[in-house]
Parts: C-alpha cells; sequence; structure tokens
C-alpha cells in the first residue's frame, strides 16, 4: 500500500471518529436538556411579624432549592439562602412594612439549577394596636359604630354586649373599613361595643367601650319649655349638660336655664305625666315632673316653685300644657333644670340613661376653637357656646397615645364617680361662668390635660357632638 493510500485511510478513519464524538456529544447534551429540572410552582408567601414564610410545590428530582429577593417588583434579585432542602423557608430578615419579592429555584443531585419559579410578593406586618378613638351613635334600632384605622393590611371584628359586665358576642367579622352599622336593636336598650383588629400577623388587644343606647327620633315638634318656641337657641342655658362649676366641679345630666321664680313651665312634647315628686325640704330634684312622651323618651323637670293646678300622675298633657313654675327647690338659685332620658323601665329618675337635651331641642350649630397652651401644663384650651354646647366625645391623642371621653360614660357612671376630674386617662376642668348672668348665654371655657399630666404630650385634639360630627379637629 502506498503512502497516499496509507495517508487517505488515516483521514476517513479521524473522520469517523471526530463524527462519532459529535454524535455522542450531541446524545448526551439532549440527554442533559430532556433532564433539566422543572421550575418550582405553586409558590406562596404568608406575611407574619417581621418574617415571611414561602411554600412551594415538590419538584421531582430535586434534593434542594435556592431563595432570591427582590425589594421591587422589577428589581434586582439577590440569592438570600441555598441548600434548602424542604419546600418551604421562613425569611426572618425582614422589616415589617416593606413589601419583598421571592422566586425559588430546584436544585439536582448533579447540582444542575431549575429556572426560577414564578415570583411572589409579601409585605410583613406587627401584630395590629387596638383600634382608638371608638365612638357609636345612636339611631332608631341602630348604632353607628366609627373608629380609627389600626394599619394597612387590617380588617376588624365587630363585638357587643348588653351589659358593662357581660360577655362579648361577635356580630360581624372580616370588616374592611373603619365604620360598621349594627342594626336590629331594641330601642331604649344599652349596648355596649367593642372593635379589635387582626392582619397575617395576628389579633390585636380590644378598643375602648362605646356606649350606645337606640332610639327613634321624637314624635311631632320639640319646644324649649319657657318660651314655648321652637326657635333655635329658645331659651338662654346657665349650665350645660357635661362639665360644670357652680361652685365646686360636677358633671351635670341635663341642662339648667336661670329664670326668675314663678316663670311658667310648659310640656316639650306630648306625653303622659309618669311621676311627680314634691319636694323633701333637702337638696335634689325639688319639685319634680317626669313625662313619658313615648317611643322610650322622658323628659323631666326639677326644681319647681310649685305644680301647675290640677296636674296629677296619668293625665295627657300636650307640647305646651303647663306643667308647673320655676323655682329653686331642691337648689340654691332659680332656674329650670331638664332632664332627658331615654329607655326609663320603672324608674322614676335615671341619669345613668340621660342623655344632652340638645339632641332634641332645637339649637345652633356650635363654633368651637382650641388652643395648645405654651406652657408646661400640657393643657388644651377649648371654648364653645354654652348654647349651642353639642360636645360628646373629647378625643386627646400624642407621642402614639389616644385618650377618649364620652360625656354619656362619664354621666353613666353615677354622680359620685362621674364628679372625679380625672375620666378615661384625661383631666378635665371648667371655668365657672362671668356672663351673662343671672340668665344664661356665653362661652364655657373648658380645659383638657393628659392625666397624669407626664403620661404623654398633647399633640392633637378632637371633639365630636351626639350625632358624631366633628367639632374641631386641632393640632399642635
Amino acid at each position: 500500500m502506498s503512502t497516499l493510500q496509507k495517508q487517505k485511510r488515516l483521514l476517513k478513519k479521524s473522520i469517523f471518529w471526530s463524527l462519532l464524538m459529535s454524535v455522542l456529544f450531541l446524545v448526551l447534551f439532549n440527554t442533559n436538556v430532556l433532564a433539566a429540572l422543572p421550575a418550582p410552582t405553586g409558590l406562596k408567601a404568608n406575611s407574619g411579624n417581621g418574617e415571611v414564610t414561602l411554600y412551594w410545590n415538590a419538584v421531582s428530582g430535586a434534593v434542594k432549592h435556592k431563595i432570591s429577593r427582590a425589594t421591587s417588583s422589577d428589581g434586582k434579585y439577590k440569592h438570600i439562602a441555598n441548600n434548602i432542602t424542604s419546600t418551604s423557608f421562613t425569611n426572618t430578615a425582614v422589616d415589617n412594612e416593606t413589601t419583598y419579592w421571592y422566586k425559588v429555584a430546584a436544585i439536582d443531585s448533579e447540582g444542575n439549577t431549575s429556572e426560577y419559579s414564578s415570583a411572589v410578593s409579601a409585605k410583613p406586618s406587627a401584630v395590629p394596636a387596638a383600634p382608638t378613638a371608638l365612638i357609636a351613635v345612636a339611631g332608631d334600632g341602630q348604632a353607628v359604630l366609627a373608629w380609627e384605622a389600626s394599619g394597612s393590611n387590617t380588617s376588624y371584628t365587630v363585638k357587643m354586649k348588653t351589659s358593662s359586665t357581660g360577655s362579648y358576642s361577635t356580630v360581624a367579622s372580616g370588616v374592611n373599613n373603619t365604620t360598621f352599622t349594627k342594626s336590629g336593636l331594641t330601642n331604649g336598650s344599652i349596648y355596649y361595643f367593642a372593635i379589635n383588629a387582626t392582619n397575617s400577623a395576628g389579633t390585636s388587644a380590644d378598643s375602648n367601650i362605646a356606649r350606645v343606647t337606640p332610639v327613634a327620633p321624637p314624635t311631632g315638634s320639640v319646644y324649649w319649655p319657657l318660651s314655648f318656641s321652637t326657635a333655635v337657641n329658645g331659651d338662654e342655658i346657665r349650665y350645660p349638660y357635661g362639665p360644670r362649676r357652680p361652685g365646686d366641679y360636677d358633671y351635670h345630666a341635663g341642662i339648667d336655664i336661670n329664670a326668675p321664680e314663678g316663670t311658667p313651665v310648659y310640656a316639650m312634647m306630648d306625653g303622659t305625666v309618669t311621676n311627680i315628686t314634691p319636694d323633701n325640704g333637702s337638696s335634689g330634684p325639688g319639685n319634680k315632673v317626669l313625662v313619658n312622651h313615648g317611643n322610650k323618651h322622658w323628659t323631666g323637670y326639677l326644681h319647681l316653685s310649685a305644680f301647675a293646678s290640677g296636674l296629677t300622675v296619668g293625665q295627657t298633657v300636650q307640647a305646651g300644657d303647663l306643667i308647673g313654675y320655676v323655682g329653686h327647690t331642691g337648689a340654691n338659685s332659680d332656674h329650670l333644670h331638664i332632664t332627658y332620658m331615654v329607655g326609663l323601665t320603672s324608674e322614676t329618675n335615671n341619669e345613668s340613661r340621660s342623655k344632652n337635651p340638645m339632641e332634641i331641642l332645637p339649637h345652633s350649630q356650635p363654633t368651637v376653637t382650641a388652643a395648645f397652651r405654651t406652657d408646661t401644663s400640657n393643657t388644651v384650651d377649648i371654648n364653645i357656646p354654652v348654647q349651642q354646647n353639642t360636645i360628646r366625645w373629647i378625643i386627646l391623642k400624642g407621642q402614639g397615645q389616644t385618650k377618649i371621653a364620652d360625656y354619656y360614660d362619664i354621666v353613666g357612671q353615677g354622680s359620685t364617680n362621674r364628679n372625679n376630674q380625672s375620666q378615661y386617662g384625661m383631666y378635665i376642668d371648667v371655668d365657672t361662668p362671668v356672663d351673662p348672668y343671672p340668665a344664661g348665654g356665653g362661652n364655657l371655657h373648658l380645659f383638657v390635660r393628659p392625666d397624669p399630666v407626664s403620661s404623654f404630650i398633647a399633640d392633637r385634639i378632637i371633639i365630636k357632638d351626639f350625632n358624631g360630627n366633628t367639632l374641631i379637629d386641632k393640632a399642635k
């Protein structure tokens, strides 16, 4: 065989082996492609307090996983964990209220790595704070609740009980806003509500308790008792419902209208006289008349100098009928005290069931001012016209603290406890009215502060009326 023939044969063998090796390479390559791990599926993320826990479906052939994380949906992902042998992972190196995006890849025993899964996001959160500033406004067979939010991604549970010492039942859960109306309530009955908040990290403590007595509106017109007028501010008020200082501080469960002894007193609405109490010669209501106006409404007329001639228990009266005459029995100055109560049962008087008579009397809307003192007293000064004092809730805030005082809650404690100036973490005081006198009118000067004074620095005050309207919202 010639040298040339040998060279050709060697060349053919070389080509053959090269082709064979190429074919083997392609076969092996294609085998790896066919055996590549699929990306994990079903990735889910559960948020908690300072943590995010990931879960995903098992991948056949995978022996471990790696996790990558980004801080924006289109951001750069960074490896945060390798060699995860289970199908779950808890990431604790996170900040609450920050959103994170996660992806997971599978790894087989040869070190081959799958593509990443689809991304999921999660936002860890702390257990929410208890809802604050819960109020309950009475309606006809219902209570309208409102409160301040406890944070994002939070739902609320509404609870109710029918006595101050009873146990709560849940009336709504998964409430996704900060208002709720509970219907189907019995007019004249007292209900107590509380709210708690829930997010992925857990459930908060309860809010403050909100007390409410549903009632239907009065039937027909309501008249001022001295002027027999339906005009706004028809009679001049000396002492309004709530804090007052006729000398010593006390908490007033009605309104006082100053007038000379002997001034006629008229029924404010149609009704039936249910009680006539003569003066017993000591301090108290003096000569008193109680009238049931139906639909759970009662009015009481106190300190009368005399009753209307022939007035008897069980007598039907029309609005404007004579009840009696202004006096000072049981008191030390001539005035008419009006009590408005809702839901009396067998009682002749129960100031824990009282409401501000301005709820039913015609009145104009007040202009309220508030000012934070610049001294170290941590005090807020409030001024409101006495004639238009419709305040029910005072909310004092600062340094993450919220304190709320409900006039009806305070009165409901009874005459001794309600006269304590420290109520629900707030200290309340009021100036003695200085003008005009002896009639009424003028401004009421309240001042409030945290109690104790050092518990927090007050930097915001919110005042709401008995309809839930905001009379003032003032920041320092």
